[in-house]
């Protein structure tokens, strides 16, 4: 799941975080490609405490997924895997009905 768009990437994001909110669901990996003000593009992998790095990036960055505190910092992509296969089937289904 990704986006070049940062609207598509909230809405993946918060859709991610409302499962995670109403569901026994858990995420096993989150990548994010965050674009620094220099262009040049930065890897983030993260695999522990993902719940609450999913309500972080939701609190610091804003609707176009630009940083608050820096607006020239942005994420450009995202990936994130579920733990259960069924929970990813069952995301995927709600996330293109």
């Amino acid at each position: 799941m990704g986006s070049i768009f940062g609207t598509s990437i909230r809405r993946d994001l918060k859709s991610v975080y409302d499962t995670l909110q109403s569901s026994d669901a858990e995420l096993s990996l989150l990548v994010t490609v965050v674009k620094l003000p220099t262009g040049a593009h930065e890897i983030i992998t993260n695999t522990e405490k993902l719940h609450e790095k999913v309500n972080y990036l939701l609190n610091t960055y804003d609707d176009n997924m630009c940083l608050n505190a820096n607006s020239e910092v942005s994420i450009e992509g995202l990936l994130v895997t579920w733990k259960d296969e069924k929970v990813l089937s069952e995301y995927l289904d709600e996330l293109y009905k």
